[in-house]
């Protein structure tokens, strides 16, 4: 059974395309990618080309604030290789 019932989110998902700046943890690499939307509980991103986990921490820095979150779902995109959205 899923954690909330198809069409219930714990907060409304609002469209949101910003350019952010992250780091995988356990590197000193940064990228570039950004935000698709953002609720009150994470965010989904895109346009990053890179390798990464369901579980990795990463630290997403907009102009001068960062924060820490953890990946949770990853999906490739269609027609794109490489590229993913994730949140």
């Amino acid at each position: 059974m899923p954690r909330f019932p198809e069409g219930k989110r714990r907060s409304k998902r609002t469209k949101s395309v910003v350019p952010v700046r992250l780091w995988i943890a356990g590197s000193k690499d940064s990228h570039l990618a950004h935000t698709l939307d953002v609720s009150n509980y994470g965010v989904q991103l895109g346009g990053y080309r890179g390798e990464m986990k369901v579980g990795d921490k990463i630290v997403i820095q907009y102009r001068h604030a960062q924060a820490q979150f953890r990946v949770t779902w990853i999906v490739a995109r269609e027609g794109s290789f490489g590229e993913a959205n994730w949140g």
